[in-house]
């Protein structure tokens, strides 16, 4: 069931909440904020997944449109990025700003930079026609740069790229597919360019150095890894080649997911379609084992959806995870979307040179 080793790691710390989970968003301070699909509070954790602030934000998604929360690096400001407005609100939930726009389609996450500015996308006059990167001194609402960006219609996830002027943009556009941008900030204002290359997903997959960067595949086909910024592909490995040896039976069979994250410098951790985490050298680019907290596993399904341990009736597979996301060296936060539920794992025995034989 499992591909190369079997990997067990530790649990450090769980948090379960009463509603359905957004993709978490890492605080400057090692913590997170938590969203609901369906309920309106934002959560703010600690590292170790401890509350630290609980508050009424009407953070959860309006009509397919989820409303993206950050959190500025010195903690005093929030940024909310929903269906018809971007506001800015203080630590305690008053807003300071709101700056309405057209109504999403699909919809644009939003992220303060280490200068405190706020970056996000604005939607244009019709979906995919004019839309536009923007970057916001948040406390007096001015736009400090715009552009507009390409767009074929999906939703636009932000991440602050290690040089700090620029940002790494994954659009995705459901069954169309998967398109990422370069967005940099400098002296003549925003430039913006597509990478050459289609269906490659990213979620935050840049290395500890800054120097690299990892995708997954919107259509299953192969890990890669590319130079930062330049995007030139330097490493990759087919589903072919990580699924040969797969043994699970059923009608479905398993292949490279969306994410793709470093753990240190050295190592990748991929998320799989059923939902399992494998572990690669990144030297090699080479499958060392999958990854399971305890109690974790796979559980297989039938054609009509629902759980099944009969060899003869499954179609496939699903672990629960929805996403994964580098807590620092040594640390993974996953995400049970419909579970309710994050855990912070202790991958460090991962990074052992035992897993690595010459």
């Amino acid at each position: 069931m499992d591909l190369g080793m079997t990997l067990h790691v530790r649990t450090i710390a769980e948090r379960r909440f009463a509603h359905r989970l957004n993709l978490p968003v890492p605080t400057r301070d090692g913590g997170w904020i938590v969203s609901f699909d369906d309920h309106p509070d934002v959560v703010v954790l600690d590292p170790e997944l401890n509350d630290l602030q609980r508050l009424d934000l009407q953070a959860h998604s309006q009509q397919y449109c989820h409303t993206a929360v950050a959190m500025s690096p010195d903690g005093r400001l929030f940024g909310l990025s929903s269906r018809t407005e971007l506001r800015v609100a203080d630590r305690h939930g008053a807003v300071l700003h709101r700056l309405t726009h057209n109504a999403w389609d699909a919809g644009s996450s939003c992220f303060f930079d280490l200068n405190g500015r706020l970056w996000y996308i604005r939607p244009g006059s019709s979906p995919g026609l004019d839309d536009c990167l923007i970057v916001l001194e948040p406390y007096s609402g001015a736009i400090l740069a715009a552009q507009t960006i390409p767009n074929p219609v999906g939703y636009f996830f932000l991440f602050p790229c290690p040089d700090h002027e620029s940002a790494l943009i994954d659009l995705g556009c459901g069954q169309d597919g998967s398109y990422l941008y370069l967005a940099r900030l400098a002296g003549a204002g925003l430039a913006i360019e597509e990478y050459p290359f289609s269906n490659r997903t990213f979620f935050g997959g840049f290395s500890p150095d800054g120097r690299e960067f990892a995708t997954g595949a919107h259509d299953g086909a192969s890990l890669m890894v590319h130079c930062f910024p330049s995007g030139r592909v330097v490493a990759s490995i087919e589903n072919e080649t990580l699924f040969s040896t797969d043994s699970l039976s059923g009608e479905l069979r398993d292949d490279v997911g969306y994410q793709v994250i470093f753990i240190d410098d050295d190592h990748l951790l991929a998320q799989t379609g059923f939902g399992r985490m494998i572990l690669l050298d990144r030297g090699k680019m080479r499958l060392l084992g999958t990854v399971w907290p305890s109690g974790g596993g796979l559980r297989g399904y039938d054609e009509s959806g629902r759980e099944t341990d009969d060899p003869s009736k499954i179609v496939g597979y699903e672990s629960g995870l929805s996403s994964f996301h580098s807590a620092g060296i040594g640390k993974v936060l996953t995400v049970y979307h419909n579970e309710r539920v994050v855990r912070l794992l202790d991958v460090s025995p991962l990074l052992s040179s035992a897993l690595n034989p010459d």
